[in-house]
């Protein structure tokens, strides 16, 4: 026989089942709203990783034609670059050929001349090194000047520059740091080219060089009438 007691526990397990149906109810409704939510995320994500992706495709297909045109640029450049290799391996050329064919023998003629006692011996592309600092010359010449042990320090040019008179200076000006066995000796400079213009090889003379330069089939001092060298001679540290 059911009992009121019975029946008050029946109802209140009810009751209790009917609060946690309720609260399970708005669980799922709380997880389904959060659902909506994180599939609008999902959603929103995916819209931009598909936007980001779409630049970087326009990004990778402009950097990939800027590589073809950079590509046809390099072969360009790569062409100029051979060009010039080949127009300096011909500068280098021609000045050997004016070196050996002109200038090396043209100065013991020339020089000759002038009433010097030319030595056979003769060194060229000379190169020192002293300290990390370097020189070279292009041809030393042994000779007597008025019965005194001279050298004469060549410069070859294909083209005489202004720049290349004031670097010839600089070095003679420094050549008995580099060349210690040539102290006892005077040096006298000789600036040999090719072509010039005036006003270098008449800057060249002023300095106290002496010109060579190609007349037919040697070379030959042109100096104007008169002209005294500068001599160079080695003043010991004080």
């Amino acid at each position: 026989m059911i009992t009121e007691k019975d029946f008050e526990r029946v109802w209140k397990i009810a009751e209790e089942n009917q609060r946690e149906i309720r609260a399970l109810l708005e669980g799922t409704k709380e997880l389904r709203e959060s659902q909506k939510k994180t599939d609008e995320q999902i959603r929103k994500t995916d819209a931009e990783i598909d936007k980001r992706l779409d630049k970087l495709t326009l990004e990778v297909d402009r950097v990939s034609k800027g590589l073809d045109k950079l590509g046809v640029e390099v072969d360009r450049v790569s062409k100029e670059v051979d060009k010039v290799n080949k127009s300096v391996a011909g500068i280098s050329d021609g000045w050997g050929r004016f070196m050996e064919g002109l200038v090396r023998p043209g100065v013991e003629e020339a020089f000759n001349a002038l009433g010097m006692d030319i030595s056979t011996f003769s060194a060229t592309r000379i190169r020192r090194r002293i300290n990390g600092q370097g020189m070279e010359l292009d041809l030393i010449q042994p000779a007597k000047r008025e019965g005194i042990d001279i050298l004469l320090v060549v410069e070859v040019k294909t083209y005489l520059r202004t720049e290349d008179v004031h670097n010839f200076l600089d070095k003679l000006g420094r050549f008995y740091e580099f060349f210690e066995e040539y102290r006892d000796r005077r040096i006298i400079g000789v600036m040999a080219f090719m072509n010039y213009v005036e006003e270098s090889k008449l800057y060249a003379e002023r300095q106290g060089f002496y010109i060579l330069a190609p007349s037919g089939e040697t070379v030959t001092i042109q100096n104007s009438p008169g002209f005294e060298p500068k001599v160079w001679r080695y003043v010991g540290k004080n």
